[in-house]
């Protein structure tokens, strides 16, 4: 009963209080759409010399897939809603290599390294995981429509005028 005080609360990590579910939604922008939201830490892939391949933390708490309207495209977002503020940012493109790794732990990459998201609960990472997936079907349809519908337009307009016989 009390989840229904806060919208959109489906979507969000049944590990956030009531609280921290609203000062997430006050964080996201008019035109973003939450899908769904885990609690999770992010991790950035570094070489460090001397010591080889690990991973620095980028922060902790609430991991958000966002579709923003305004612009058309979807993100991975982490929110640190203690502080309630935005800590970090991932665009999904066209192709998008999301993997989970492991149950709790998936990888991406971003800018020029990976990403780690270590999740807080095996079972809402797999939730995470089939909404990411989700959304990556759907992106590749539409690219597939629009790059169809831009050779359609280049054929109609390459060929000449029809013949009046």
């Amino acid at each position: 009963m009390a989840s229904s005080l806060v919208p959109g609360c489906r979507l969000m990590s049944d590990l956030l209080t009531i609280r921290e579910k609203g000062v997430l939604c006050a964080l996201l922008q008019p035109r973003c759409k939450l899908i769904k939201t885990t609690v999770a830490q992010v991790l950035v892939a570094t070489e460090t010399q001397g010591e080889g391949p690990g991973w620095s933390c980028v922060g902790c708490g609430a991991v958000c897939l966002v579709e923003d309207e305004s612009i058309r495209s979807y993100f991975l977002r982490l929110y640190c809603v203690k502080r309630a503020k935005l800590l970090w940012e991932q665009e999904l493109y066209v192709p998008f290599k999301y993997a989970a790794t492991l149950t709790f732990f998936h990888t991406l990459p971003a800018d020029g390294h990976q990403v780690g998201l270590n999740f807080a609960s095996e079972i809402e990472a797999e939730e995470f995981h089939l909404a990411v997936e989700a959304v990556q079907i759907d992106q590749e349809k539409m690219t597939r429509m629009a790059e169809i519908a831009n050779t359609e337009k280049e054929d109609s307009s390459t060929s000449g005028p029809p013949d009046s016989g």
